[in-house]
């Protein structure tokens, strides 16, 4: 997985998060991404997740304020025989 223009995230309000392989776009849906801040989930937030399922777009519709942000993706069932990702993925964000 890679994530990009985590350092951008407060000034360009978006950030880009790319898996190595495609994720099952039946499973993977912008209502399993969220972010989250001192332990509330922030409500100013649009995901897109591409067509191929390999890339989610996290943009934030607000300003964002200083401090330590998480992205939470919950994607699969736990199986890894039809899932690529069996288990929530956490991305950790620092907004200066």
């Amino acid at each position: 997985m890679i994530v990009s223009d985590i350092e951008n995230f407060a000034k360009n309000k978006e950030v880009k998060i790319t898996f190595a392989n495609a994720q099952n776009t039946k499973k993977l849906k912008a209502s399993k991404v969220y972010v989250m801040k001192n332990g509330k989930e922030i409500k100013h937030i649009n995901v897109s997740i591409a067509k191929t399922g390999n890339e989610i777009t996290v943009k934030a519709t607000k300003t964002l304020e200083a401090g330590n942000y998480t992205i939470f993706i919950n994607n699969g069932n736990g199986n890894s025989e039809t899932d690529n990702t069996t288990f929530p993925v956490a991305v950790n964000i620092t907004v200066e």
